[in-house]
């Protein structure tokens, strides 16, 4: 690694953004705190919510019987085909709203045990996680050994960090946090974080945002075609096939951009000036 390498990537891991981001929400023994007792609850809890199932359930059939008509009448009054034809679309129409009870009575059922669950977890001041069951003391192990790595310029670390931030399963989703560090990877020579941060000028990596902040989240990073050739042609040459076969559907293979393709610009570009 060279010096300048280095001091980007020494002052990017000290960075408030990196810190923020990389914080486990919950760690080891919480987490084996928190599993035992989610696991006690569902297993005492086990028809939570489902007088709410139900109860849409007999609203849906109610409505159906409400809808029902005897098509007999129609069949001396129209051709066999149109007859034919309303019997289909008044099957398809029960079934329809069946259905729909049966999606929205899964969804109401979950949201009534999430709810009941979260108030039996601050009840017993532990910690609720939505996603805890993408958890387990590997990962966070593992997770947290990926940020140590990555303070230490492990290229395969930082790509992995990368990636937690972007899919959002352990860490928060930080898009802006998660190509700056894929910036720092590249630079270190890992191609997969080269087309990383390529994509990102394409705006190919966006997840789905939920709220304004996660939404401003990754609104800095507009689509740049000079960037985005800029970062396939390292990508390539740091032997990514992908990248190769995507400069060569454009035609812009072996040809040269003009432009800074670098971690400091990408970092700039992403958190301002703590460079």
């Amino acid at each position: 690694m060279d010096q300048d390498t280095l001091t980007v990537l020494q002052k990017l891991t000290h960075s408030d953004d990196f810190l923020k981001a990389t914080a486990l929400p919950i760690d080891e023994e919480h987490f084996i705190q928190s599993e035992q007792a989610k696991k006690e609850w569902e297993e005492s809890n086990k028809s939570r919510g489902l007088g709410k199932f139900f109860l849409i359930i007999l609203l849906a059939c109610t409505v159906i019987r409400l809808l029902m008509f005897n098509p007999k009448p129609l069949f001396d009054m129209v051709p066999i085909s149109i007859y034919l034809a309303a019997v289909v679309a008044m099957i398809l129409v029960y079934v329809g709203i069946l259905f729909v009870a049966l999606v929205f009575g899964f969804k109401v059922r979950k949201a009534a045990r999430v709810k009941a669950l979260k108030k039996h977890f601050e009840d017993q001041d532990l910690i609720f996680l939505d996603n805890l069951d993408h958890f387990s003391v590997t990962v966070i192990r593992k997770t947290k050994d990926d940020i140590q790595q990555a303070k230490e310029g492990n290229a395969e670390s930082l790509f992995s960090l990368s990636e937690s931030l972007l899919n959002g399963k352990i860490l928060k989703t930080n898009y802006k946090v998660a190509i700056a560090i894929a910036s720092v990877a590249a630079e270190l020579g890992n191609s997969r974080a080269a087309l990383t941060v390529a994509k990102a000028f394409n705006k190919e990596r966006h997840s789905d945002f939920n709220d304004k902040d996660d939404i401003d989240n990754y609104l800095d990073f507009k689509e740049d075609q000079n960037h985005y050739i800029l970062w396939l042609q390292k990508a390539a040459s740091l032997g990514s096939y992908e990248a190769t076969s995507k400069l060569q559907t454009l035609g812009k293979e072996g040809s040269n951009s003009v432009g800074e393709c670098s971690a400091a610009s990408v970092i700039k570009k992403a958190l301002g000036s703590i460079i």
